[in-house]
């Protein structure tokens, strides 16, 4: 992640890093206009007018980094099952993620719940190539 933002937005963030509850948790913060602008165009993934910030996402890390921060903060995890989902009111957000997830050879399928729509990654292959694509953690 820090390596994408140097080379997104040619500055080094800052990282720092504490322990709550035995865990180590990471703090990344960077500072400028180009930050600013950045999170303007991403909006509210929520939101229906949220789209992928193509234009940022020129290396694999971009996209790496992307995709792991989004699936970090508003991904799901299934108990009892093999399937991580992403949840959208916004269809082409989620058609634009599957096309990322493409690129690194992970497949995904996305249906409608209610209001909205999820975007689901599942099977053994699928979900380890996922974790060891775009968090790089090995099974």
């Amino acid at each position: 992640i820090v390596a994408s933002m140097k080379n997104v937005f040619g500055k080094e963030p800052k990282v720092y890093a504490r322990t709550r509850n035995g865990r180590i948790a990471f703090t990344i913060r960077l500072s400028s206009k180009e930050v600013v602008k950045f999170l303007q165009t991403v909006n509210d993934f929520s939101s229906r007018d949220c789209n992928v910030p193509w234009n940022y996402l020129k290396t694999i890390e971009t996209k790496r980094g992307f995709l792991s921060g989004l699936f970090d903060s508003e991904g799901t995890v299934r108990k009892g099952k093999l399937e991580v989902n992403l949840s959208s009111i916004n269809l082409q957000g989620l058609v634009d993620v599957q096309k990322l997830l493409k690129e690194f050879g992970i497949e995904s399928s996305i249906g409608k719940d209610g209001k909205f729509y999820r975007l689901y990654i599942f099977g053994y292959y699928n979900l380890s190539h996922f974790i060891n694509e775009i968090f790089q953690f090995s099974l």
